[in-house]
C-alpha cells in the first residue's frame, strides 16, 4: 500500500503498469514497486523539500494520518504496527538478508513521519523502537537507494533522541535473546569485513556509520545483569566499527578530506573509541578483555590514533612540548582547539589499551619526530609557519595508497616510525642469498622450446636490463610481501618487471616501477612457525605464513624439481580432495587469479624464484569455487583422462564414442542469452562482491555450461583448446567493453583474464596430459564466471569490426593523418606500452600481441560454424583493435616519469560492471 500510493500521488503509477509485463511474476511486482518508490523518495529526499514529501505520503495535518483520500493510517496503527514490527524484530533481519521484505524501507521511512507528527508527548514517542528496526533493514541486503533513505532516518532519529531538544532519551536497545545479537553483529561484520571498496563510504557515511555502532554497542552492554555471550560479541563489533574508521582514511587517496568530512571523522573516531573503552572496562572477565587488546593490535590501533592525530594538525596545527602531565616524570605541551579529543584519545591508549602510559609517551614522541623531520608540515590548514610548499619531483603511488606515506602531507598525513603489527609481523624474515641467486637466474623462455603456444622473447632485451631485473626480483622476495595491505590486495611489482622485460624495456625503465611500487607495499615478516611436510595443510589461507610456505617451497623445489613439486602440490588428491579437502588447485585459480599469473612467469621465463612465490601465494589464499567444481566434476564424462578424475572415482570410462565438444564461443553464445545469467539476476550492480555473489547464486549453472567444453589428453586437442581460450577472453574483454557511440571501458576484473590467459601455455609445458586437462578444466569455468558477474555485457561483434580501428596510433602522431596503415601497429602500441605506470596495461597489451603473433593469420568466417551472432566476422585483426582501445582510454603517454594529478580518475579502468548499462 505505501509503495502504491507514494507511485500514485506521484504521478507515475499509470506508467508503471503499461511498462508492467501481465505474466510478471508477484514477487518481482513487489520489488519493482519498491524500486520505483525508493527512486521517487531519494528525489525528494535531495531537493529537501519536506512539503513534496509530506504531499508523497498523503499526509493530512486534520486527521494525523496518511495516504488519507485512500482510507489513510492513523497514528493508532502506526503505534499497533510498530509494536508488531518491534516485537518480531528477530526475524526481520534473516528474512531481510533473504531478499525478501523488499518495502520495508519505505514502510519505515512513512512510520518515521507518521510518529513525527502524532500529538504522543516527545518522550513517549517510541524513536529508540523505531531506530533499531531501521538499522536492522539497513544491514539486510539493502541497496544503495534503501540505504539513502534508512540512513536520512537514521540520523533524524539521531538528532532528536541526542540533541537540541528538552528532553533526554536513555539509549536502552536491547537484543532479544543472545541469538538475536549474534546475527546483528554478524551481519554489521560482514558488511564491513575487509576488503571495503572505496564506493561505500559515500553510502554508508560517518553519521549512519556512528548511530550504527552506537546502537550496537549500547545493545551488547544494556542487559543487565551482564551475559558474557554478548560480551564476547563486543571484540567483533569494535572491528567493524574501526575498519569503517580506516575506510575513511584510505579514501584519502583521492585528495585531503573536505573540512566536514574531517569532523565527522574525529567525532566517529572518538565516539567509537569511548564506547570501546567502555566495553573493555565494563567486563571483568579477563579473556574478553584479551581478545579486546589482541583485536586492537591486528587493527594497528596505534597507526590509527596516529591519522586521527594528523587530522587533527590539519585543522590547527600542534605543538607538543614539555609542559602538559601525561604521568609522574614525563610532560607535554599540546596546544591545538582539539585537545580534549586528543587526550580523550591518549587516555585510552594508556589506560584502556597498553597497560601502561609508555605507550603514549613512545607514540607522542613518533608523531612529534616525524612532524619536525617532514619537509611538508603539518597539513594545508596549519600556520603559514609551518607550511612548505611540497617537492614537484615526488610522485604519488599509483593504485590505493598505503595508510601511511611521505607523500605530501597536503594529501596524506605523515609516516609514523612506531607502528604495532602484531606479534608476527615485526621480526624481518632471513634469507640464503645462495640460494636466491640460484632461483632467481637470468631468464631462459624455457616454455618457449617445448609449447608451439608459450611466449617467445622479443627483440630489446639486453644484458643489462636482465641484470637489473634479477637484482630487483631478488629485493622485492626479501623485502615484501606478496599482499600489499591487510585487505589481501597483491603486490604487482615482479608481474610489471616481467612484462616490461619482456617486451624489451631498459632497465631505468625497470628501476622506475621498481621504485614506483615499492612505496606502498607492505614489509615481509617472519612467520609463526616453519610449514613442514607434517603441516603444510594446516595453515591454508593464514597470509601470516606466506614467508614459510615460501621457504618450504624453495626447498621442495630444490630437493625434487618443479614439476614434480607443482604437481604434487596443486594437482594431486593429496593436495585436493583429502582430509578437509585442501583444494590447492582451487586456490591456485582464486584470487583473480593471480597465484596462477605470478606462477606462470616461473614457466615462461624459467625463473624458479616466481614458482617459489606463486606457490606460497596460492597455499595462503582462501578458496572460491567450491560452487563451480568439486572432486566430481573432474570425474564426470566431461573430460577423458582427467588425472583428479581417476584418483576421485572408482568408475573407468569404457570404450565408448568420445565426448562431444562445444566450442566456446558457442558457449558464450548460449550464454548470453540465458534469462537466468541476465544483469542484476546474478548479484546486484551495487554489490561490492559480485564475482563471490555470482559463483553462490548460479554457480551450477556455469558449472552446467562449462561441462560442455570437452578437451582429453592429445596434444594437438589441447593445443586448439588454448586457442579457444585466447579467442574467449579477448572478446569478453575487447567487445564486452565496446558500445558504439559510448566510450571503450576497461573493465578492471576482465582484464586479469586476458593477462592470465597468456600463461596457460607456459603452465602446461611443465605438466602431464592429464594434469593438462585438469587445469583447462578447471580454468574454463572461472572464465565464464566472470563474465557473468561483470553484468554479462551484449557482445556487439559486428558493429565492434566494422568501427574499431586496425592501426591504433596517438591523436598527435605525426603519422595520424594517415588513413591507410603505414607500419606495424604493434610496434606502436608497444613502443608506448613500455613506459606506462599502470602495469595491468603493460600485461594486457604483452599478452595481446602474443595472441596477435599466434592467430592474427586467421581470416573472417573461421567461426561461423559457432553459435555466436556475427561471428563470421571476427577475424585475427580483433587483438590488435582490443589492443588500441585499451591504448587510448588509458592513455598513450602516461610514462613512469609523469606526476599524477590527484584529481585525475585512477587510470580509467571500470570497475562498475558493463552488463547494467
Amino acid at each position: 500500500m505505501a509503495c502504491i500510493g507514494i507511485i500514485r500521488r506521484h504521478g507515475s503509477f499509470e506508467t508503471f503498469l503499461s511498462n508492467m509485463r501481465p505474466d510478471c511474476p508477484w514477487n518481482k511486482v513487489t520489488t519493482l514497486l519498491s524500486e520505483a518508490s525508493h527512486d521517487i523518495i531519494y528525489a525528494s529526499l535531495a531537493s529537501n523539500n519536506q512539503v513534496g514529501t509530506l504531499h508523497l505520503l498523503g499526509f493530512s495535518p486534520t486527521t494525523l494520518s496518511a495516504f488519507a483520500d485512500d482510507g489513510g493510517l492513523t497514528r493508532a496503527d502506526i503505534g499497533f504496527l510498530i509494536d508488531v514490527l518491534w516485537r518480531s524484530r528477530k526475524s526481520m533481519l534473516p528474512l531481510r538478508l533473504k531478499g525478501l521484505l523488499p518495502g520495508l524501507p519505505v514502510f519505515l521511512f512513512l512510520i518515521y513521519h507518521l510518529t513525527q507528527f502524532t500529538d504522543m508527548l516527545e518522550f513517549e514517542r517510541p524513536w529508540l523502537n523505531v531506530q533499531d528496526l531501521v538499522q536492522r533493514c539497513y544491514l539486510g541486503n539493502s541497496n544503495t537507494y534503501e540505504r539513502n533513505i534508512l540512513r536520512q532516518v537514521s540520523r533524524w532519529i539521531h538528532d532528536r533522541v541526542s540533541g537540541g531538544h528538552d528532553f533526554i532519551v536513555k539509549l536502552d536497545y536491547v537484543p532479544v535473546d543472545d541469538d538475536d545479537a549474534c546475527t546483528v553483529v554478524k551481519a554489521y561484520s560482514d558488511l564491513l569485513k575487509p576488503p571495503i571498496p572505496l564506493s561505500l563510504a559515500p553510502v554508508m557515511l560517518l553519521d549512519v556509520s556512528m548511530t550504527m555502532f552506537r546502537w550496537i554497542s549500547y545493545m551488547l552492554r544494556n542487559p543487565q545483569p551482564s551475559r558474557r555471550a554478548l560480551e564476547k560479541l563486543a571484540p567483533i563489533a569494535a572491528k567493524a566499527a574501526l575498519e569503517r574508521l580506516w575506510l575513511e582514511f584510505d579514501r584519502e587517496r583521492d585528495g585531503p578530506m573536505a573540512n566536514n568530512r574531517r569532523g565527522f571523522t574525529r567525532v566517529y573516531a572518538l565516539d567509537v573509541l569511548n564506547n570501546i573503552s567502555a566495553h573493555y572496562f565494563a567486563t571483568p572477565d579477563l579473556q574478553i578483555r584479551e581478545d579486546m587488546l589482541r583485536m586492537l593490535l591486528g587493527m594497528e590501533i596505534y597507526s590509527l590514533l596516529g591519522r586521527v592525530l594528523a587530522l587533527v594538525t590539519y585543522e590547527s596545527g600542534v605543538y607538543i612540548g614539555p609542559t602538559h602531565q601525561l604521568s609522574n616524570n614525563v610532560t607535554y605541551d599540546l596546544i591545538l582547539p582539539n585537545s580534549t579529543l586528543v587526550l580523550g584519545l591518549l587516555g585510552f591508549m594508556a589506560d584502556g589499551v597498553a597497560a601502561t602510559s609508555s605507550w603514549v609517551l613512545r607514540l607522542i614522541h613518533s608523531y612529534r619526530t616525524t612532524l619536525d623531520a617532514s619537509p611538508f608540515g603539518p597539513g594545508q590548514n596549519a600556520p603559514s609557519q609551518w607550511h612548505h610548499a611540497p617537492d614537484p619531483h615526488m610522485t604519488f603511488p599509483r593504485g590505493i595508497k598505503p595508510r601511511f606515506t611521505a607523500q605530501s602531507f597536503s594529501t596524506v598525513p605523515p609516516n609514523f616510525s612506531f607502528r604495532i603489527r602484531g606479534k608476527y609481523r615485526m621480526t624481518a624474515p632471513e634469507f640464503d642469498d645462495a640460494l636466491l641467486e640460484k632461483l632467481f637466474p637470468a631468464p631462459t623462455f624455457s616454455s618457449a622450446f617445448t609449447s608451439p603456444s608459450a611466449p617467445t622473447p622479443n627483440a630489446g632485451i639486453t644484458p643489462e636490463s636482465t641484470a637489473v631485473l634479477r637484482r630487483l626480483l631478488i629485493e622485492n622476495h626479501k623485502r615484501f610481501h606478496i599482499f600489499f595491505n591487510d585487505k589481501g590486495f597483491h603486490n604487482h611489482l615482479s608481474h610489471h618487471l616481467f612484462a616490461a622485460y619482456g617486451i624489451g624495456a631498459p632497465g631505468h625503465v625497470l628501476q622506475a616501477a621498481f621504485d614506483e611500487h615499492a612505496e606502498y607495499q607492505r614489509s615481509a615478516y617472519k612467520s609463526p612457525e616453519p610449514i613442514t611436510q607434517d603441516n603444510w595443510t594446516k595453515h591454508l589461507g593464514n597470509e601470516d605464513f606466506y614467508n614459510a610456505y615460501m621457504g618450504f617451497f624453495a626447498h621442495e623445489i630444490q630437493t625434487h624439481g618443479l614439476r614434480q613439486t607443482f604437481e604434487r602440490f596443486v594437482f594431486s588428491h593429496e593436495a585436493n580432495w583429502a582430509k578437509d579437502e585442501p583444494r590447492m588447485l582451487d586456490r591456485f585459480i582464486s584470487g583473480l587469479l593471480h597465484p596462477l599469473i605470478h606462477f606462470g612467469h616461473a614457466a615462461e621465463f624459467g625463473v624458479e624464484g616466481m614458482a617459489v612465490e606463486g606457490l606460497a601465494q596460492a597455499a595462503v589464499h582462501k578458496t572460491a569455487y567450491t560452487k563451480l567444481y568439486d572432486a566430481s566434476y573432474f570425474s564426470s564424462s566431461s573430460s577423458t583422462g582427467s588425472y583428479l578424475a581417476s584418483l576421485t572415482s572408482a568408475l573407468t570410462l569404457g570404450g565408448g564414442a568420445k565426448p562431444q565438444h562445444t566450442h566456446a564461443l558457442t558457449i558464450l553464445a548460449r550464454i548470453l542469452v540465458d534469462e537466468r545469467l541476465e544483469a542484476g539476476k546474478t548479484c546486484a550492480k551495487e554489490s561490492d562482491s559480485k564475482f563471490t555473489d555470482t559463483v553462490n547464486n548460479v554457480g551450477d549453472i556455469i558449472r552446467e555450461y562449462a561441462s560442455l567444453w570437452k578437451v582429453s589428453e592429445d596434444e594437438k586437442e589441447i593445443q586448439e583448446r588454448v586457442e579457444e581460450l585466447a579467442w574467449l577472453v579477448a572478446l569478453m574483454f575487447g567487445v564486452g567493453g565496446w558500445k558504439k557511440d559510448r566510450d571503450f571501458k576497461a573493465d578492471f576484473f576482465l582484464v586479469h583474464l586476458v593477462t592470465s590467459d597468456l600463461f596457460i601455455p607456459s603452465i602446461l609445458s611443465l605438466l602431464k596430459p592429464a594434469h593438462k586437462v585438469d587445469l583447462l578444466r578447471a580454468y574454463f569455468p572461472v572464465l565464464l564466471a566472470y563474465f557473468v558477474s561483470r553484468g554479462r555485457p551484449a557482445l556487439d561483434v559486428k558493429g565492434f569490426f566494422s568501427s574499431v580501428t586496425v592501426d591504433p596510433k596517438p591523436e598527435h602522431s605525426s603519422v595520424s593523418e594517415s588513413s591507410e596503415a603505414v607500419g606495424n601497429p604493434w610496434y606502436t602500441v608497444l613502443t608506448h606500452t613500455i613506459p606506462h605506470r599502470d602495469e595491468h596495461h603493460v600485461k594486457a597489451e604483452r599478452a595481446l600481441a602474443h595472441s596477435a603473433a599466434l592467430y592474427g593469420i586467421r581470416p573472417k568466417g573461421c567461426f561461423s560454424h559457432t553459435e555466436l551472432k556475427g561471428a563470421e566476422e571476427i577475424d585475427g585483426t580483433l587483438f590488435v583493435r582490443t589492443g588500441g582501445l585499451l591504448m587510448h582510454t588509458l592513455n598513450w603517454n602516461f610514462e613512469l616519469k609523469k606526476t599524477l594529478d590527484t584529481n585525475e580518475e585512477e587510470w580509467k579502468w571500470s570497475r562498475d560492471g558493463l552488463g547494467w548499462d
